[in-house]
């Protein structure tokens, strides 16, 4: 055993500290784009929206959809349905932005897992443990297919949940 199972423990746990400090990154920079974005409409509760929007940031699409919905839904409820339009838009450019060109960028390779394992994790960690599991439902499964990547016997299971090698994996 020697050596390798404390690198293969560095390296897992290196993997899931590094993708959680860029989500908390990515949501800081949502939450600000989104708080100086609604501030320019005159809307009010900016620190909620602004919290709302770090904390969604860590579930995957449904975070992002959320975050949107619930301001535009207060400017529909305190000021008129223009700007209620117009708050809508200008936060899904927001999340198109963020979620599709510097999410990527940024993420990179870092996740190795498939869209689809991502959702379909989503939906069971939240149907075990509800919001608590949504939140903790990406950093689990990577930590899971980390796990999966190091052993002979669940690598095939890691190799399913990857989307390709991963960067823990012995393959890189």
């Amino acid at each position: 055993m020697g050596a390798y199972p404390r690198r293969a423990s560095r390296t897992r746990l290196g993997a899931t500290r590094s993708f959680l400090w860029t989500r908390l990154l990515l949501g800081a920079a949502t939450a600000l784009l989104y708080t100086a974005y609604l501030w320019i409409f005159g809307i009010d509760l900016l620190f909620t929206w602004a919290l709302l929007a770090l904390l969604l940031n860590f579930i995957p699409t449904i975070g992002s959809i959320i975050a949107g919905t619930l301001p535009a839904l207060y400017a529909l409820a305190t000021r008129d349905p223009g700007t209620a339009l117009a708050v809508a838009g200008g936060l899904l450019v927001i999340e198109q932005i963020m979620g599709n060109y510097v999410d990527p960028r940024l993420m990179g390779h870092q996740l190795a897992l498939s869209p689809v394992v991502v959702l379909t994790t989503l939906m069971v960690w939240g149907w075990i443990w509800g919001p608590l599991g949504a939140f903790l439902a990406t950093p689990i499964t990577v930590l899971m297919a980390t796990l999966f990547a190091h052993s002979r016997r669940m690598r095939p299971v890691g190799m399913l949940l990857a989307d390709t090698a991963g960067p823990s994996s012995p393959e890189r």
